[in-house]
Order: structure tokens, then C-alpha cells, then sequence
């Protein structure tokens, strides 16, 4: 599976740049409220956050919010 997105031949839906803007604006959406990002990185078929949430925030409720799209989208 690994070889298989490496090679690039996954979904690459990522590789748009309003598709990666979407992506941001998601990620960034708790930023200061409810979590500390320290790195991103958008690729074309994959995302990986480093981050660190906030005490009485649940991460798993977290991660399904920036997931979402945001209210009135």
C-alpha cells in the first residue's frame, strides 16, 4: 500500500490548490482555541498534522470538527 501512494497512485485530489485551500482553512479552524499545530503537510494523496490539543478539548471530537466542513459550507 505504502509503494502504491509513493508511486503516486492514489487519489490525488489533494494536488489541487482549492482542494488544498479547503484543507487548510479546516485545519487552521481551531488553531489558538483548541490546539497547537507545530507541522503540516498537504500532499497530493495524503495529510499528516502534528499537533497538540488543548486540556477539556476531546481529541477525538477535535479531529472530527476539523475533519468537517466548517458551518454555512
Amino acid at each position: 500500500m505504502e509503494a502504491w501512494l509513493d508511486a503516486g497512485l492514489g487519489c490525488r485530489v489533494l494536488a489541487r490548490r482549492d482542494v488544498r485551500e479547503a484543507v487548510k482553512r479546516c485545519v487552521l479552524r481551531f488553531y489558538d482555541d483548541r490546539l497547537l499545530l507545530h507541522a503540516t503537510v498537504i500532499m497530493p494523496t495524503q495529510v499528516h498534522l502534528l499537533l497538540e490539543h488543548f486540556k477539556g478539548h476531546d481529541l477525538s471530537k477535535l479531529l472530527q470538527g476539523v475533519k468537517a466542513p466548517a458551518p454555512g459550507r
